[in-house]
C-alpha cells in the first residue's frame, strides 16, 4: 500500500483542499511521515490518559481536553517544523502562509484520531472511562 498517496488523500480531503504545496509534500514523502506522527502521537496520548495515569483525579472533562489539545498542538507543531526543515533541506521555500492550509488540515485530522482512538479505547479504563462524557 502506499502510505504517501492515502495521507496525501486524506490531508487533501480527497481533493478538495489542494494548494501549490501539496505537489512538495508529497514528493518529499511528508504525508506518510507526519501521518505517523499524528496518529501514534494521538494513540499514545489516549493510551496514557487512560491505562497510564488513570487517577480518579484526573479523570474529569478539562483534563481530557488538556490531553485533547495538547495532543493535536504537538502534532501541529510538528508537522510544521518537519515541512519547514524538509524543504529548507531541499532548497525549497515557502512562505508561512503557504504552510496554513497544510497546518490547519492536520489539527483538524489530529483531533478526529484523538476523539476516535478516545472513544474506542476509554471502556477498557478503571477510572476515567465516563471521560469526557
Amino acid at each position: 500500500m502506499d502510505f504517501n498517496a492515502f495521507f496525501a488523500n486524506l490531508f487533501e480531503l480527497w481533493g478538495l483542499v489542494f494548494h501549490p504545496i501539496s505537489n512538495d509534500l508529497y514528493s518529499f514523502g511528508i504525508f506518510t511521515t507526519v501521518g505517523f506522527v499524528m496518529l501514534a502521537l494521538a494513540l499514545l496520548t489516549v493510551i496514557a490518559y487512560y491505562y497510564i495515569i488513570n487517577s480518579v483525579r484526573f479523570c474529569r472533562f478539562r483534563h481530557w481536553l488538556m490531553m485533547f489539545l495538547g495532543s493535536s498542538i504537538v502534532t501541529t507543531i510538528f508537522s510544521w517544523i518537519y515541512a519547514f526543515n524538509t524543504f529548507n533541506y531541499n532548497g525549497v521555500t515557502y512562505a508561512f502562509g503557504d504552510y496554513m492550509t497544510f497546518i490547519l488540515v492536520v489539527l483538524v485530522w489530529s483531533m478526529f484520531f484523538f476523539f476516535l482512538f478516545s472513544m474506542i479505547l476509554k471502556w477498557g479504563s478503571r477510572n476515567a472511562k465516563r471521560s469526557p462524557f
